[in-house]
């Protein structure tokens, strides 16, 4: 007769149970030192004011998974040790994040001047002639001395509505620029020539219009200037005062009806944007207690940090133009934040357009 092993028999199903509830045993033995080692890791951190860090093994045994945001590589270096040294912990996992360094704050520091060229020399004629351009009203009048290229026969006074008719004065193109100039000045302002230098003399009431008259000057004559424009702003009355908020209300509206424009990749403010910013200046006046943060923004093109920069010194610039109008600097301060807060889509041409601005805010 044949012999029977263990498992042809028919008891051989009792051994399998004592077998399965070992198995049991064993795995929530297990899981309880799992348990107990994630819990002396936690507790480390906790006592070390570590807490933002978590511990977890992941069924994993003895080896504890750290997960959280450490506000530096130091910060994530001192939870991995100190959780490794809990009791029970063969090895630390790092699972989290760390957040990246802030920038370092920027200062608004003054633009710097833009390289000075040599001037230029006078044409001969303008440079030996002595003349006076008047600005009275509608009324532009002109007066030369005699014995020079311009002025050839004798001393000269005509009014400039006459002067293309006049054959007395020659050439008539040497003084058409001026002409054209005089005419923007404002009512009471001269152009003097002498000694092949220009002078602008009077009183204007924006610098805005000061910096136009300016270029046109230099575009009419090509020799040194001396601008002694000076810039008064014209007096608000109490009746066109208003309150913090409506002045808010005013420069927002003002804002978005039209923007400041700068060179590309630089913040010298084009000429386009003055009589903007002259308005601008004008309306701080009719608010004169409020306090104002000029913000710079970009888009999303080109590096973070240059954007930061930039806008930086573009909202300085504008700054810059409103303090040397008259307004009082305490009044204003300046902050770039580059794209960090965008209010169009960077993915049109249209949304970058509006993320490069320049905002107002009232402070106080």
């Amino acid at each position: 007769m044949k012999k029977c092993n263990p498992f042809c028999c028919g008891w051989w199903p009792f051994l399998l149970l004592p077998l399965l509830l070992l198995l049991l045993a064993i795995f929530f033995y297990w899981r309880s030192i799992e348990a107990d080692v994630a819990a002396n890791a936690n507790q480390a951190l906790t006592d070390n004011q570590l807490s933002w860090a978590t511990a977890d093994t992941h069924s994993h045994g003895r080896n504890v998974h750290l997960q959280g945001v450490a506000e530096s590589e130091a910060q994530k270096d001192l939870a991995i040790e100190t959780a490794l040294s809990a009791k029970g912990v063969r090895k630390v996992i790092w699972e989290g994040q760390v957040m990246p360094p802030e920038p370092e704050p920027l200062k608004a520091e003054p633009l710097k001047p833009e390289p000075v060229a040599p001037e230029p020399v006078a044409p001969p004629q303008l440079r030996q002639a002595e003349i006076i351009i008047l600005k009275n009203g509608e009324t532009i009048s002109i007066a030369g001395a005699s014995g020079t290229a311009l002025w050839p026969d004798e001393a000269l006074f005509i009014e400039a509505s006459d002067y293309q008719e006049s054959s007395d004065f020659e050439p008539l193109e040497e003084l058409n620029p001026l002409i054209s100039v005089a005419q923007s000045l404002p009512d009471g302002a001269t152009i003097t020539v002498a000694g092949g230098e220009l002078t602008l003399s009077g009183t204007i009431d924006a610098l805005g219009k000061k910096k136009q008259i300016t270029l046109a000057t230099e575009a009419a004559f090509n020799g040194p200037i001396n601008n002694q424009l000076q810039v008064k702003l014209a007096e608000v009355e109490a009746a066109q005062l208003v309150s913090k908020t409506e002045c808010q209300t005013l420069f927002d509206d003002l804002s978005q009806s039209e923007s400041i424009n700068f060179k590309t990749a630089e913040a010298i403010i084009l000429p386009e944007s003055y009589p903007l910013l002259d308005r601008f200046t004008q309306l701080s006046l009719r608010c004169p207690d409020a306090q104002f943060l000029v913000s710079g923004h970009t888009d999303n093109t080109g590096n973070p940090v240059f954007n930061r920069t930039i806008s930086l010194e573009r909202a300085q610039a504008v700054v810059n133009h409103i303090v040397n109008s008259g307004i009082d600097s305490s009044r204003f301060r300046s902050e770039g934040l580059g794209q960090t807060q965008p209010i169009a889509d960077n993915a049109t041409v249209e949304g970058r357009a509006k993320n490069r601005r320049v905002e107002f805010k009232i402070t106080n």
